[in-house]
């Protein structure tokens, strides 16, 4: 119904803005507002998908062991690769560990790892200024391995801190974000952390 209801809405938004536009300046950027909504939209449907499908894998997947070092060195690898512009950096501090080959390895699955650091630098680079720094940073602590993503963008409003993980939450602000999300990308990280008895906040 959530989707439905944001599907609905699109239309009706795209609907009005030809509706008002009388030049052909003004057309052409209704045009590229649109475009720029059906992307939003396709993201948001394949989301749900993902959604849908990450409950059921949670609940059926077999844990091995993972080196989560490895799988953050290479999403940050992927990423600076991929960055279009020299705007951003990514910074990935990884605790010295040498002596203990096996301090970053736990149990769980893989890609779903993945898809919790990808997450959350998506979502980190979404905010970050222009030159702004995303920090990633790995190490022990006790017997747990604590990864966090770090960015110099304008924070979490109080009200929103403890929302933010909720599936389809977003902090309702123009200035905030740079492009639209889907509400679901922080909500699939809680979902992934929480199945492997881990926590995961904000702050």
């Amino acid at each position: 119904r959530d989707l439905d209801a944001e599907v609905l809405r699109q239309r009706q938004v795209m609907a009005q803005s030809l509706h008002y536009a009388r030049t052909p300046e003004q057309r052409d950027q209704v045009v590229q507002q649109i475009q720029g909504e059906l992307k939003r939209l396709n993201r948001l449907i394949t989301d749900v998908a993902n959604t849908s499908r990450l409950d059921a894998e949670l609940a059926l997947q077999t844990t091995e062991p993972v080196d989560v070092r490895g799988i953050i060195t290479s999403i940050v690898e992927t990423f600076r690769g991929t960055l279009e512009d020299e705007d951003h950096r990514i910074l990935l501090e990884i605790q010295d560990v040498a002596a203990r080959s096996d301090a970053f390895v736990v149990n769980g699955h893989e890609s779903n790892f993945g898809r919790v650091i990808t997450n959350l630098l998506d979502n980190a680079l979404s905010f970050s200024p222009v030159d702004g720094v995303v920090t990633v940073k790995a190490q022990r602590n006790g017997s747990a391995v604590e990864i966090s993503v770090r960015d110099q963008g304008p924070g979490i409003p109080a009200e929103s801190i403890d929302k933010i993980f909720e599936r389809f939450y977003q902090v309702d602000s123009s200035l905030v974000r740079r492009y639209g999300g889907t509400g679901l990308g922080l909500a699939i990280c809680k979902s992934i952390v929480d199945g492997h008895d881990g926590s995961i906040f904000a702050e």
